[in-house]
């Protein structure tokens, strides 16, 4: 079955307070015991896989360690969503707007030709935007597919490097 979701998330929440949580992120970050390369600024995280791993398909792991809502207690929640390098998510986003707007200019102009008493011809556009738009929704799966036993070890890592200091 395909399914793919757009920049998968989780949640991870921890019965201890947030700057504390945060500090243990960004201290894990900052030293050698961290197998990615990352950033940690305040209470937000961003995580890769080293440069010899990496390839086009590489996830990018962001991660926010909030208060939990409801809650009277020092709980907190770190959540991370998954994306690929911002590079890449932005032109599967831009293309994906490109694709809309041609195929509403392609509209329109076909609908002038229409009034004009001619074969709308621009329409066939349409369906050929249809076609890449699927080519690139088949692409992103593919990409996830790929980019999978990265996420889970990356994930692995942030699940060790949570475990409270003995």
């Amino acid at each position: 079955m395909l399914r793919v979701v757009l920049g998968p998330t989780f949640d991870i929440p921890l019965d201890r307070p947030r700057d504390e949580v945060a500090a243990q992120l960004s201290q894990w970050v900052a030293h050698a015991q961290c197998p990615f390369e990352g950033r940690a600024l305040g209470n937000n995280l961003t995580l890769t896989v080293c440069d010899r791993d990496r390839h086009f398909w590489s996830p990018w792991l962001t991660l926010d360690v909030r208060d939990q809502p409801d809650t009277a207690s020092d709980a907190c929640l770190v959540h991370g969503r998954f994306n690929p390098h911002p590079s890449i998510w932005s032109a599967v986003i831009f293309s994906g707007l490109a694709l809309g707007a041609i195929s509403g200019a392609a509209l329109t102009w076909g609908l002038a030709q229409l009034l004009m008493d001619k074969t709308p011809s621009a329409w066939l556009v349409i369906p050929a935007c249809f076609l890449l738009a699927g080519a690139l929704y088949w692409i992103s799966h593919l990409g996830q597919v790929v980019a999978d036993p990265q996420m889970n070890r990356i994930r692995a890592g942030i699940d060790q490097a949570l475990t409270p200091p003995a």
